[in-house]
C-alpha cells in the first residue's frame, strides 16, 4: 500500500509537505454531505450554531483579533467547495485573504430587546451559506449592555461537527486571554489540518483493518430493513423537510435510579439500558422485530485530531433484534453485544457502510434507518475568558435530519434530555404522548426485568379502557 509522503499510519502524522497544495479531495462525511446538499436543496438543516454568553468588561479588540487566529490555525475554517467537473474539492483560501466574519450589533438602546434579540438569533442560525464562495462561518456579537454580550457563532455542517464546537470555544477563550495580555505566547498550530487527513482516510479504506471492519457491517446488516414503519401522522415529502422541534423528557430520581440498578444488575452500562428500552419501543411503534438504529460517535480516537475544528463524526447503525420474545434482561445484553461490536468498528465511515449494504428507500428518507440516539458522555467544556463570565447559551436549532432523535445525558442525580422530531411527520401533542408512552414503558422495566419485552405496558391505565383511542377520535401510537 502506497501512501503519501510524510504520513505514517501506525505512529504519528508529520505535515506531508510533499502533499500539501490548496486542493483536497472531501472527506467520505463530506462527500455524502455535499450530495445530499445538491440532491435536497437545503442549506439551513446543516447548519451548527451556538452562542457564548459573556459578561463582564469585555476587551472587544482581543476578542476580534482572537477570532481572526481562529481561522488562522484550523484551515478547514477557510475552506470553500467548488465543483470541477461536476465533483467537489476542498479549496482552502489564502490566508491574507480570510478573516472572521463578523457582525456587531448594539441593542442597548432597542426598546423591545428580547423580541430583537430572537429575531437575530433566528436569523443567525438560519441564513444561507454558500459552500462554494464561503464563508462556511461566520458570527454575531450583540451588545446587550456595557457589561454583557452575546456571540452568536454559525458554522456549516460541511466544515465541523457537534464536538467542534467545544474545540472552537476553548481555543477562543485561550487566544482572547493571550491577547487580551499583548503575550505572544499562542497555543502552538496544529500538526495536522483537516484537508490533509481526509487524504490520508482514503488511504486507510485499503488497510486490513478497514477491510475487516466492512466484512463485519456486510455480514451485521444484511437483510436489514430499509424503512422502520413510524405511524407518522403526514406523508413524507421530497424534497425531505428538514424542519423540526424538540420536546423535553425528565426523568425524576427515583426512576433514574432504578434504571441505573437495573444496569448494574445486567452488567451493562447506564446508556446502553437506555438504548435497549428505545429499541423496544420503536419495536411496538413499528410492529417491527428488526429494528436498526443509528447512534453518533465522536470518531476522534487518535490524539492529533482531537483538537482539531472539522467533520469527524460518524454514524454507527446499532440492529436490535426482538424476536423469540426477550426479556428485558435478555434484551439488555443483545443491545449490550451490539453497541460493543459496533463500536469496535466504528473507524470505518457510515458513507462506505452503506456502499457495502446499498439498502433499498427513497430519497424522502434517510438510508438504513431514521430514528437516532444520542447519549452526552461529555459536561459542554468549562470556558476561560480572563475577566468573564462566560458560558454556553442554550440553543435549539429548528431542524431534524433523522424522524425522531433520542437525546440523553445524565444531570445531577437523574436522567434528562429529550425528543427532536421532524415536524412535516408529527404534531408536537403526538410527540409529547408517544414520550409519556414511553415513560410507561421505562417504570415496567425497571419493575420486572423477567417480563418479556413485547408484553411491556406503555398505556398508562387510564387509557386502558379506551385503548384504540377512538374516544378521542385519535389512532393508538403506542
Amino acid at each position: 500500500m502506497s501512501i503519501p509522503d510524510g504520513y505514517v499510519l501506525d505512529g504519528e502524522f508529520t505535515h506531508p509537505d510533499a502533499i500539501h497544495r490548496d486542493r483536497f479531495p472531501l472527506s467520505f462525511a463530506q462527500h455524502r454531505l455535499w450530495h445530499l446538499m445538491q440532491i435536497e436543496g437545503t442549506g439551513e438543516a446543516f447548519h451548527i450554531p451556538f452562542g457564548l454568553r459573556l459578561k463582564g468588561d469585555l476587551n472587544r479588540t482581543a476578542l476580534f483579533q482572537a477570532l481572526d487566529r481562529i481561522v488562522a490555525r484550523h484551515e478547514i475554517l477557510r475552506t470553500t467547495f467548488p465543483s470541477f467537473d461536476g465533483e467537489p474539492v476542498q479549496q482552502v483560501d489564502p490566508l491574507e485573504d480570510c478573516t472572521f466574519h463578523l457582525i456587531d450589533n448594539d441593542l442597548r438602546l432597542q426598546v423591545n430587546t428580547d423580541k430583537e434579540l430572537d429575531r437575530l438569533v433566528e436569523f443567525e442560525a438560519n441564513a444561507p451559506v454558500d459552500s462554494e464562495s464561503g464563508p462556511l462561518i461566520r458570527g454575531r456579537l450583540i451588545r446587550l449592555s456595557e457589561c454583557d454580550h452575546l456571540l452568536l457563532i454559525t458554522m456549516h455542517n460541511l466544515i465541523s461537527d457537534g464536538w467542534s464546537k467545544g474545540v472552537l470555544a476553548k481555543e477562543l477563550g485561550m487566544l482572547y486571554g493571550a491577547f487580551q495580555r499583548s503575550e505572544d505566547d499562542l497555543p502552538p498550530e496544529p500538526d495536522l489540518q483537516y484537508a490533509e487527513y481526509s487524504v490520508v482516510q482514503r488511504y486507510w479504506m485499503e488497510c486490513e483493518i478497514m477491510q475487516g471492519q466492512a466484512a463485519y457491517w456486510k455480514v451485521a446488516l444484511a437483510g436489514a430493513l430499509a424503512l422502520t414503519q413510524l405511524p407518522t401522522e403526514h406523508h413524507r415529502s421530497y424534497p425531505r423537510d428538514h424542519r423540526g422541534d424538540f420536546v423535553q423528557l425528565e426523568l425524576d430520581e427515583p426512576l433514574s435510579s432504578k434504571l441505573k440498578a437495573l444496569s448494574a444488575r445486567h452488567n451493562v452500562h447506564i446508556p446502553v439500558t437506555m438504548l435497549a428500552a428505545w429499541a423496544a419501543f420503536l419495536g411496538r411503534l413499528s410492529s417491527q422485530q428488526d429494528v436498526v438504529i443509528g447512534m453518533p460517535a465522536a470518531s476522534r480516537g487518535r490524539s492529533e485530531i482531537k483538537n482539531l475544528v472539522g467533520l469527524f463524526e460518524n454514524l454507527l447503525a446499532v440492529r436490535v433484534d426482538l424476536s423469540a420474545s426477550p426479556t428485558v434482561g435478555q434484551l439488555l445484553k443483545r443491545v449490550m453485544a451490539q453497541v460493543h461490536a459496533a463500536e469496535q468498528r466504528q473507524d470505518i465511515p457510515f458513507e462506505q457502510v452503506l456502499e457495502i449494504v446499498q439498502p433499498k428507500g427513497s430519497l424522502a428518507q434517510t438510508q438504513l434507518f431514521q430514528t437516532l440516539f444520542t447519549w452526552q458522555n461529555e459536561a459542554e467544556p468549562s470556558l476561560e475568558f480572563p475577566g468573564l463570565e462566560a458560558h454556553f447559551l442554550p440553543m435549539r436549532h429548528r431542524v431534524a435530519k433523522f424522524d425522531l432523535t433520542l437525546s440523553l445525558w445524565e444531570k445531577d442525580e437523574t436522567i434528562v434530555g429529550g425528543l427532536e422530531y421532524a415536524a412535516s411527520l408529527f404534531g408536537k401533542a403526538t410527540i409529547v404522548r408517544l414520550l409519556a408512552h414511553f415513560h410507561n414503558l421505562l417504570q415496567a422495566m425497571v419493575a420486572d426485568d423477567e417480563i418479556f419485552v413485547d408484553r411491556l405496558p406503555t398505556l398508562a391505565e387510564s387509557e386502558w379502557q379506551c385503548e384504540s383511542s377512538v374516544c378521542r377520535g385519535e389512532e393508538s401510537w403506542a
